[in-house]
């Protein structure tokens, strides 16, 4: 079965990014992890891989739940899609949220939901811990360079100074296009000053493996981030790569500028030499 076209990376949020994702996870929203569900519910499909998402083997709960802090998020229960029940908490015959599933994987027409907590206005959540952070971390949705970005929230750096923000995947326009979300010109943006990047040593070991991976390749957020971060090195390497090239056309240049030189004074002695042996004058004179 061919890849189905969601926005994924609205539905499932920062859960799918290449860093975070978890082949197990339970919950795509929490990140939380599945000691023993690593089977995909489809018959003959074997262990979970994130094509089992992309083929909708397998989707996770777009119902919205509040949270604790008094904004909401969808679910992001794992559930098979053509399993009878679907999400254990928020069963078919009780929602119709996650019916959109059902209806794309049939090749049917079908409404994404209606909202997406995470894009309203000041929207934050806390997730139990993100990839090596063993600890609480708090995640938010913010205009950034004129795109919407999920965004870590950071200590400022000093007390009393505006929050600070770690990137951590821009949304791509395409993805916002599927799911008819505009970035709207008087939308708070956050300042570039107050965002710091990935940890270098993490998006270098992320364009390693794009270089062998067509997942991560392929990935929007893994590519995004390597393509936002080290812009300002591809640029430095182009132009060091131009100054290269023009060095070698100059030197063969001047090579080739040299070596006409030489011929042109070859030339004029051969004709010295021919007008000497007319006179009777030079090596040749018997």
């Amino acid at each position: 079965m061919p890849k189905i076209t969601l926005p994924w990376d609205l539905l499932f949020g920062v859960g799918l990014v290449e860093e975070y994702f978890d082949q197990q996870s339970k919950n795509i929203w929490t990140i939380e992890h599945d000691e023993e569900g690593h089977h995909c519910p489809k018959p003959g499909c074997g262990a979970l891989k994130k094509s089992c998402i992309w083929k909708l083997h397998i989707a996770f709960c777009c119902v919205v739940v509040g949270m604790d802090n008094g904004h909401s998020r969808f679910c992001g229960i794992r559930f098979g899609v053509t399993t009878p029940q679907g999400c254990s908490m928020h069963h078919y015959s009780d929602y119709d949220d996650n019916r959109f599933f059902q209806k794309a994987i049939k090749g049917l027409e079908y409404d994404l939901p209606p909202v997406f907590p995470h894009l309203q206005p000041g929207w934050e959540m806390v997730l139990p811990k993100l990839g090596r952070i063993r600890k609480p971390v708090t995640i938010c949705v913010r205009k950034y360079m004129g795109e919407l970005h999920y965004l870590q929230v950071a200590e400022p750096s000093s007390p009393g100074e505006q929050p600070e923000f770690i990137v951590i995947a821009r949304i791509s326009p395409k993805q916002r296009l599927l799911a008819g979300v505009e970035v709207k010109d008087d939308e708070p943006e956050v300042k570039q000053e107050n965002v710091q990047p990935q940890k270098p040593e993490e998006v270098r070991s992320m364009a390693e493996r794009e270089k062998t991976s067509d997942a991560v390749f392929n990935n929007p957020f893994s590519y995004q981030s390597y393509n936002e971060f080290y812009a300002d090195t591809r640029k430095q390497a182009e132009i060091e790569m131009k100054n290269e090239k023009q060095k070698k056309v100059d030197d063969e240049a001047k090579a080739a500028a040299a070596a006409k030189g030489s011929k042109k004074l070859k030339q004029a002695d051969g004709a010295k030499d021919v007008l000497n042996k007319k006179k009777g004058k030079g090596p040749h004179r018997k």
